[in-house]
């Protein structure tokens, strides 16, 4: 009886949790969907001896949507690093779109559905030591949300009649990229970035092996705080 009633009261707390996310979202969608983003950007460089990389990864939406919002990001080293002072120069571009969206029947919506985000930037890489690079840059970033449904979603008290955003901003970063002696193909990235129009931090830490990535995204002033990272890389 007690496990049924602790059972039940967990329950209670978790949808209170999910209500009261929900009602932040409807307040402010722009925040949680610019952070969602930012979970889905790389601003690592390419790795020393490689020329092109690939990393996909998919991001879970916490509360409003239960499907996934993929993102792929391509870099491509333009220059490598040279003596005197030359540092590696990558230029990076990524596309996410929850895909799902495309799925919306055209007759429940008022306008066509869009949810997709890019990204283009600039990153310059130079060595430290043998096995330790930093590196710095910047990005800037677009999100195009379309969401209008013929038939309002109620939440609580509150109404959702329609989410329609064109969203930029841009970003400057750096951090650190540090392999390990004994596996080349094992390292650890960090940086921080801070965009120049919302204002806020941004901070990533995490350990790459040949092809997987597992990490989390530090975002101090939003709604998720902290979120968890994972991705697959491919180089050329």
């Amino acid at each position: 009886m007690l496990l049924f009633f602790s059972l039940q009261s967990t329950a209670i707390a978790v949808d209170q949790i999910l209500i009261d996310s929900a009602i932040k979202f409807i307040e402010n969608p722009i925040e949680l969907f610019n952070d969602m983003k930012t979970i889905n950007e790389d601003l690592s460089p390419v790795i020393p001896k490689r020329h092109v990389s690939m990393r996909i990864n998919t991001t879970l939406l916490p509360f409003l949507f239960p499907f996934s919002w993929p993102g792929v990001t391509l870099k491509t080293k333009l220059f490598s690093e040279r003596p005197r002072g030359i540092p590696q120069i990558d230029l990076f571009g990524e596309y996410g779109e929850i895909v799902a969206m495309r799925s919306l029947s055209s007759e429940d919506m008022s306008k066509p559905p869009a949810f997709f985000d890019y990204t283009i930037g600039l990153n310059l890489t130079k060595s430290v030591t043998e096995r330790s690079r930093i590196f710095l840059g910047g990005k800037t970033s677009s999100l195009n949300i379309v969401f209008s449904p013929k038939d309002p979603i109620q939440i609580s008290s509150f109404t959702l009649s329609s989410i329609e955003i064109i969203e930029s901003d841009t970003y400057l970063f750096t951090g650190i990229e540090h392999h390990s002696e004994a596996n080349p193909n094992k390292y650890i990235i960090a940086y921080v970035g801070y965009g120049l129009k919302r204002n806020k931090l941004l901070a990533r830490i995490t350990m790459n092996y040949k092809h997987l990535e597992l990490g989390m995204t530090i975002l101090p002033e939003s709604m998720l705080v902290v979120q968890p990272t994972i991705a697959y890389h491919w180089y050329f």
